[in-house]
């Protein structure tokens, strides 16, 4: 996981190929006025989701997981808590992973959910 301000982008380009376009998207000021919704910036191989929705509070979150896309968050306004655990210490699954939408959500220990 990567946790960083969009200004640090250019640290970043030379490890997916797409991640230069990703970036691009982000920066354009354009983006940020884009109504909700799916944006396909290159066909099924980059997705863009645009979600104007409060940012959730660290016990409001619930741990997010891909098989085979690499998911990036950015906030345009506002704040959000995010972190990470490793998947071994996610124990608790929140919804089942599906192939079809490449997500799953957990929780860690019956420990963490107090």
């Amino acid at each position: 996981m990567i946790i960083d301000a969009l200004g640090s982008a250019d640290r970043y380009c030379s490890l997916h190929p797409l991640f230069p376009q990703v970036f691009d998207f982000l920066q354009d000021p354009n983006t940020a006025k884009l109504a909700e919704g799916r944006y396909e910036l290159d066909g099924d191989r980059l997705v863009a989701f645009v979600v104007r929705k409060p940012g959730k509070l660290r016990q409001e979150a619930i741990l997010e997981g891909h098989s085979r896309a690499i998911d990036i968050h950015y906030l345009v306004v506002g704040s959000e808590a995010m972190g990470w655990r490793p998947v071994i210490d996610c124990t608790i699954v929140k919804t089942p992973y599906e192939e079809s939408s490449d997500c799953i959500f957990l929780c860690g220990r019956t420990a963490d959910l107090g």
